[in-house]
């Protein structure tokens, strides 16, 4: 863009004012042409409609009785020299009389205009009628060309009064801009004053200069004297300072110099004015050589008495805005007494440096080498001096240093030297104190004789071909002491080496680790008895939860079909104390074995999809019985922004909600339990939710809140004997809260009730992975099929009466196999639909069994039988093996019948009507 700008200011003011005009005047004919246009057609619109009315009225006398004549006569004397092209009138029988109108000579307009016009135009149609009758109809059409070319006549009319607005106006702005503007001009002409520093703005200025410019001419009138004492300034300095300043032209003249360069060349300034600076600086040579800048060179030239004189020179060029150089500027100082100065030391010098050979030559064999870099290479005679003393000193100090690290070596380790063929030369009073032998008798022997064979039988050959290659070797050694008692030694055995770079020396150095060896025994052995204990542990609580769980399937089982028998009310309240202490006894089972897998750190969080809102709603459904038997109210507050399908582990937080509801129900005698949820944080794909259960019960003391959370601990001795409890569930709560990545905490008021709340880590679902759980649910619901056959691997007669009961009624045929070599037998004799195996059976126990029949269904079968383990082995780590075994699931007993149902639904596909049966039984 710059390079279109006009280069003369003046100039760019008119095309300024130009381009403006332009677009101005180009808006305004724009729109004054589009104005005139629609005022142009709507003025002959309006003239047709008037025009057509008067002659409709004129001949629709004619047009009754048919005088067409007459017709054509007013037509023609009626649209004659207007805007329209002819005008006609056609008879409903089919005549028609047309008059056309020959235009004007005139100006022709574009075609385009034409076009426009004749687009915007339409014929005007009148239809006659007399006493409600249509006789014909009267046509005009419009003569676009005549209204074409007076628009057009005007634009151009318009067209012309803008060129002359324009030029116009450029010639009234000419002459005073010229005027104005002239100023920069004459401001050339005092270049001389301006460089000087007199210059007087009156004789550059108009009086009718603008503004701007007399502040501009008073800035440049402040510049030039400022640069008028700046030179007188440097005049100053430059005749004060010793150094000699000479100023050149770009060929090398001299025209500046200051009275220091006087005295340095021994000729006044005029005479240095106008000589090459060559010559003055080479006065034998030729003088007319280029200058090119240097820095600290050293001339000789003669002075004034004659005497040559040292000056050291420094050449610096002056450059334009090109870089090329305007001038040259030669800084001079008289260095002949520095110079004389320095020929004497050289001489001094130089006879020293034979004194220095000698004592190098005697210091290269007593200084280390880092010393001899520092202090042989240098040339002074002190500094030599300095290094011998320093040697001495630093030998003495090694001495000394030597002496106290061989002391404090000696208190604390075991230190022995040998020569190159094993025999003993040193042995410190600690080495003497731990083998209880006396220096004389160490002193000539080997280390044979303190060795003994308890170190895993390493050999004493390969320490030696280790130390004899040159290495270092550390390890721990078994010796035998003079009394034979045998300790253990931490030893590093190092190799001196001669000149030739053979092992001349060897030196061990020994701590004694005897106590940290018994030690380590000792915490192995500890270790071993703590890892056999915990493995009796958990068998004995494997043992104790089948031995266990084995007769309360049968009660619970059994009590739960005794309650669904027409009993009466007295009989039913017993069986459903019974079924409330079976519960309560699971619970504590339960408990028990949930702390054991957290304390094994076998208890895992699965991540799976479900609907939050409808686990709180059936965790506070699964108690609301209890709570209503005490006149308790439950509520569930939901926050809405809390997702309705989030992933987690369902089972774990309704565990941890159950525990806190229960703890609520227990706690509280009247009042109200309010269970909330609400989102603490979100960040991209997670969730941190925060759970609360608020009771209006008894409360808890300060000082117990921070206690509650132990392991079988409780708020003191009497909430174990008013409300029963083992003490586990806050603190199984508080195990599986971190393990969801959250944090339990209780805030209570003693009387006033209590606040448990926690948080979790929850996970937001994919749209993707909603989809594909809908797509698989439908893909799995089970078909409308009954009559399935599953054989039950069982030896208890009572649990077995108990399956068949409860398989029976969802809606399968079942039959018993008292242990795993029978199930095995009717597997292979007979088809199944899935199969139920417990885990411990006489014979051949379930996993065992599980795993033949796999084998056999490769070789023989053409499809996978579903296998549920259904055992009293309800730990972690006998659900993985069961998984191993080829099972395909695990139901822990007690058997719960809704996980029953949907367990069997899942893998067999029973009716749906089935699972809802058992769900709500």
């Amino acid at each position: 863009m710059p390079r279109f700008l006009p280069q003369s200011l003046v100039a760019r003011v008119y095309a300024l004012y130009t381009v403006t005009m332009l677009v101005f005047v180009g808006v305004g004919l724009s729109m004054f042409y589009a104005l005139q246009f629609r005022q142009h057609i709507e003025d002959a619109q309006q003239a047709g409609d008037m025009l057509l009315e008067v002659i409709s009225q004129a001949i629709s006398d004619s047009a009754v009785i048919g005088d067409y004549d007459t017709i054509q006569r007013t037509l023609a004397k009626g649209f004659t020299h207007s805007l329209f092209a002819s005008a006609s009138f056609i008879d409903l029988k089919g005549g028609a009389v047309k008059i056309d109108d020959t235009l004007a000579a005139g100006p022709r307009p574009p075609g385009w205009l034409v076009a426009r016009v004749r687009a915007r135009l339409y014929e005007v149609n009148r239809v006659i009628s007399v006493g409600g009758k249509d006789y014909g109809v009267v046509r005009l059409t419009f003569a676009s060309e005549v209204v074409a070319a007076n628009l057009w006549q005007l634009l151009w009319a318009s067209l012309a009064l803008a060129g002359l607005s324009l030029a116009g106006g450029l010639l009234l702005i000419a002459v005073p801009l010229r005027r104005w503007l002239g100023t920069l001009q004459r401001v050339r002409s005092f270049d001389s004053g301006l460089a000087s520093g007199k210059v007087d703005p009156s004789m550059v200025l108009a009086d009718d200069a603008p503004l701007e410019f007399r502040q501009t001419m008073e800035v440049l009138n402040r510049t030039a004297n400022s640069l008028q004492a700046q030179r007188e300034r440097a005049a100053v300095t430059l005749a004060a300072i010793g150094d000699g300043v000479l100023t050149t032209d770009a060929s090398g003249i001299v025209i500046f110099a200051n009275p220091a360069a006087s005295r340095i060349f021994g000729r006044s300034i005029e005479q240095m004015l106008g000589q090459s600076l060559v010559a003055l600086l080479e006065p034998q040579g030729t003088g007319d050589q280029a200058l090119s800048p240097w820095h600290s060179r050293t001339a000789q030239i003669v002075g004034r008495s004659g005497r040559a004189l040292h000056v050291d020179t420094s050449l610096t060029a002056i450059p334009d805005r090109d870089g090329q150089p305007l001038g040259f500027v030669l800084a001079c100082r008289d260095v002949s007494e520095a110079h004389e100065l320095q020929e004497r030391l050289r001489t001094e010098l130089a006879g020293r440096e034979q004194a220095l050979l000698t004592m190098r030559s005697a210091l290269a064999g007593l200084l280390p080498d880092a010393a001899s870099s520092r202090s042989i290479d240098s040339d002074d005679i002190q500094a030599v001096s300095a290094a011998v003393a320093q040697l001495v000193r630093d030998r003495e100090q090694s001495r000394r240093a030597l002496d106290n690290q061989k002391f404090a070596l000696d208190q604390h380790s075991i230190v022995s030297v040998t020569d190159r063929a094993g025999r003993l030369t040193y042995a410190n009073d600690r080495f003497c104190e731990v083998s209880g032998y006396r220096r004389e008798e160490l002193l000539g022997c080997t280390h044979d004789l303190v060795r003994s064979s308890e170190h895993d039988g390493m050999p004493a050959g390969k320490i030696w071909q280790a130390v004899g290659a040159g290495q270092v070797w550390q390890g721990e050694l078994c010796n035998r002491a003079k009394n034979g008692r045998l300790g253990w030694f931490n030893t590093t055995i190092v190799p001196l080496s001669d000149a030739a770079g053979q092992p001349d020396e060897v030196i061990t150095i020994s701590t004694d680790i005897t106590a940290r060896k018994a030690a380590e025994v000792e915490l192995r052995l500890a270790k071993e008895a703590a890892e056999a204990a915990n493995r009796a542990k958990s068998e004995f609580l494997a043992n104790m939860s089948h031995e266990i769980r084995t007769p309360m399937n049968g009660i619970i089982g059994m009590t739960d079909l005794a309650l669904e028998t027409n009993l009466d009310p007295e009989q039913r309240e017993y069986i459903a104390i019974v079924k409330s202490s079976a519960d309560s006894l699971l619970t504590i089972i339960n408990d028990i074995l949930d702390f054991s897998r957290i304390e094994a750190g076998k208890l895992l969080i699965e991540s799976v999809p479900f609907g939050l809102p409808t686990m709180l709603e059936e965790a506070v459904r699964s108690v609301s019985s209890l709570a209503a038997r005490k006149g308790l109210a439950i509520t569930v507050q939901i926050d809405p922004a809390m997702p309705a399908l989030v992933t987690g582990d369902p089972a774990r937080l309704r565990q941890v909600l159950l525990n806190l509801i229960g703890n609520a129900i227990k706690f509280t005698e009247h009042g109200e339990i309010t269970v909330m949820a609400s989102v603490q944080a979100r960040s991209g794909e997670r969730l941190a939710a925060k759970f609360a259960v608020r009771d209006t019960g008894v409360g808890i003391a300060p000082d117990k809140t921070a206690h509650i959370f132990g392991a079988f601990a409780q708020e003191d001795a009497s909430i174990t004997r008013k409300y029963g409890g083992t003490g586990l569930g806050l603190s199984i709560s508080k195990r599986l809260v971190e393990l969801m990545g959250g944090e339990i905490d209780v805030s209570s008021e003693p009387g006033k009730g209590s606040t448990f709340q926690f948080t979790a880590t929850l996970g937001l679902p994919q749209p993707a992975a909603d989809a594909l759980a809908k797509e698989t649910a439908a893909t799995t619901a089970p078909n409308e099929s009954a009559g399935l056959r599953v054989l039950l691997a069982e030896d208890n007669p009572v649990n077995q009466k108990l399956a068949q009961t409860l398989l029976a009624r969802l809606g399968y045929s079942v039959t018993v196999a008292g242990n795993g070599a029978l199930a095995l037998e009717m597997f292979t004799s007979a088809s199944f639909d899935a199969v139920l195996m417990d885990m411990q059976m006489p014979f051949m126990d379930g996993l065992e069994a599980t795993r033949r029949i796999r084998q056999w269904e490769q070789r023989y079968a053409d499809r996978r039988t579903p296998i549920i383990a259904m055992t009293a082995n309800a730990m972690e780590r006998d659900r993985e093996a069961c998984l191993q075994a080829g099972m395909d699931d695990h139901l822990a007993k007690p058997i719960n019948r809704a996980a029953l149902a949907a367990t069997m639904a899942r893998v067999t596909g029973m009716p749906a009507k089935a699972a809802r049966r058992a769900r709500r039984s």
